[in-house]
């Protein structure tokens, strides 16, 4: 599986509260208040839910912490602070609290990067942050730069969907064809035995099974191997 080396969402150290069981339930109703915003309807294998989220970035977002094996569950906009800035007081609800395998849950806030740049609202996140250390929970930002690291996330939308296709027990046909030892396997080989062999690939990744070469885009030479137990 790949490492997220340069925005890695979980890690060791968290110094956050602890986890709470997701809730079905978004703080505030999705989208409401903002004229304009696209509210996607995601689907998320992992959470076995479908996950509001308001945008398509939002999304791409949450592909990355289906995939992720340190991510055990995630949910969309889990509590509303009132804040205060030298503009006067504000709400700001996060976009996602995250609960990692192992560590405690935080919370991440997505934006694009020129949004999050521009000073009012890069003042507001500093706000947030600092009021979410206070409650002893980490607060951290993703945008595009972050999130939309090419190919890798055009392999994970191209390999979702064809997974949600696939049973955890269509696994084991895939499986047969890879070497116990973890050595890979190209994508040419596979294909020979398994033509229909993508969503299968895609379920072994969500599942902790297999192991892709997402820095290198989907093609013949394409490597895939069993992920070490």
């Amino acid at each position: 599986m790949w490492k997220m080396r340069h925005d890695q969402i979980a890690s060791s150290n968290l110094t956050t509260a602890p986890p709470q069981p997701p809730s079905k339930t978004p703080a505030r109703k999705i989208g409401r208040g903002r004229p304009g915003v696209h509210i996607v309807q995601f689907p998320s294998e992992k959470n076995q839910r479908v996950i509001p989220v308001e945008g398509r970035l939002e999304a791409d977002m949450c592909l990355l912490l289906e995939f992720d094996p340190a991510i055990k569950s995630y949910r969309s906009q889990p509590l509303t602070v009132r804040l205060e800035d030298e503009h006067g007081l504000f709400n700001h609800t996060p976009d996602f609290e995250v609960q990692p395998t192992g560590g405690r849950a935080f919370l991440l806030e997505v934006k694009p990067h020129a949004r999050a740049s521009q000073s009012f609202r890069a003042q507001r996140i500093e706000v947030a942050r600092q009021h979410f250390l206070g409650m002893d929970l980490e607060y951290v930002l993703r945008t595009e730069r972050h999130i939309r690291i090419e190919p890798r996330i055009t392999t994970l939308r191209n390999l979702y969907g064809r997974a949600r296709t696939v049973s955890r027990e269509g696994l084991i046909d895939l499986l047969a064809l890879l070497p116990k030892d973890g050595s890979p396997a190209t994508l040419k080989e596979i294909a020979a035995q398994m033509p229909s062999n993508l969503g299968h690939i895609g379920r072994g990744l969500l599942e902790g099974w297999v192991e892709v070469e997402l820095e290198k885009p989907i093609g013949p030479n394409w490597l895939v191997w069993r992920r070490p137990r």
